[in-house]
């Protein structure tokens, strides 16, 4: 297997998300690693009479954001002790877009997304963060299903 040497993990702290810390493990060889550790924020409208309320709620979340991922990180820091660099970012944009930016600035070897195991109308409608960072990264994407998200159901 290829020794990875930087690589970005994108988070929205779901259980798939979750997930992509054993993906690192798994990927993690004897040389260093760098992690990027990327939560990306949906943008709220500011287009409202009340934009102190929206104000106020942006800070929140970003608050929140911030310590989940500093959070995800002592837990991949956990799991891959030695050797791993993590830098964290929380950023505002369209997930994808963002992910695929962070991963082209940080020169990745490989993108860890997980997935929610959507599939048939769900997927269709609500999309696949995960589906457009593998069309869109131009690098190897890694997308880690929750466990038995994907696996057929028994007749």
């Amino acid at each position: 297997m290829k020794a990875y040497r930087r690589l970005v993990v994108a988070t929205d702290f779901s259980a798939g998300s979750r997930a992509a810390i054993g993906a690192v493990e798994a990927v993690a060889g004897k040389t260093p690693l760098v992690v990027d550790l990327v939560h990306v924020l949906e943008p709220i409208s500011y287009r409202t009479p009340t934009a102190t309320l929206w104000l106020e709620l942006d800070r929140r979340r970003r608050e929140q954001a911030d310590a989940a991922v500093h959070q995800f990180r002592l837990a991949l820091q956990k799991r891959v002790p030695r050797g791993l660099r993590v830098r964290e970012h929380v950023l505002i944009g369209a997930p994808a877009q963002v992910i695929c930016r962070v991963a082209e600035a940080a020169r990745a070897d490989l993108v860890i997304v997980g997935s929610h195991g959507r599939t048939g109308f769900r997927r269709a409608l609500l999309g696949s963060v995960a589906e457009r960072v593998a069309r869109s990264a131009g690098r190897p994407v890694l997308i880690v299903p929750v466990a038995g998200a994907h696996r057929r159901p028994r007749r």
